[in-house]
């Protein structure tokens, strides 16, 4: 069975790997982050850690090195990316709100 949270890692992945297309060399692994308040109560199968355990979790499974130049400019376009799709989504909702209203 596959469950709407593991879909979602892969599109995440997905996006990632369009996104970042110029860096073929960084390796994308899936870790699910919990607060540390919370406990977990089922099985899972990905990496799951606790936000307090994420860098120490990140600095185990690096196997690739990236400068930090090169670490801004991933930030930055993930960002960018990030707020691009926010205003297209906003966009997107007040057109079918709009919509849906004149047929109501």
């Amino acid at each position: 069975m596959v469950y709407k949270s593991d879909l979602a890692k892969q599109s995440h992945v997905k996006a990632l790997l369009e996104l970042l297309s110029e860096y073929p060399q960084i390796p994308y692994h899936s870790i699910v982050v919990f607060d540390n308040r919370s406990k977990l109560k089922i099985d899972v199968t990905s990496k799951v850690v606790y936000t307090s355990e994420l860098l120490f979790t990140i600095q185990m499974i690096s196997e690739t090195k990236v400068s930090d130049d090169q670490v801004k400019d991933i930030y930055h376009m993930i960002l960018s990316n990030n707020q691009t799709n926010r205003k297209a989504k906003k966009l997107m909702l007040n057109k079918s709100t709009r919509t849906f209203n004149r047929k109501h």
